[in-house]
């Protein structure tokens, strides 16, 4: 598990904010959301596929969605 192994390392892991599709995080990131790191906006979101997929090139698809994108 990469959390107890960066736990382990003393390293900090990004939390988990959510499970779903990738509309459910777009109005997650639209409605505002804050941080778990301190008393300000978050960010955003990366989000990841449940399965990992990979492009033809084999690199992983992930996205990046960002507040400042709706704002």
């Amino acid at each position: 598990d990469v959390e107890e192994v960066a736990i382990d390392l003393g390293l900090d892991v990004v939390p988990v904010v959510g499970r779903g599709d990738l509309f459910a995080a777009m109005s997650m990131v639209r409605s505002g959301m804050r941080s778990t790191w301190g008393d300000f906006e978050a960010e955003g979101i990366v989000a990841r596929p449940t399965v990992d997929l990979k492009m033809q090139n084999g690199s992983r698809i992930i996205t990046k969605i960002k507040c400042r994108d709706f704002a």
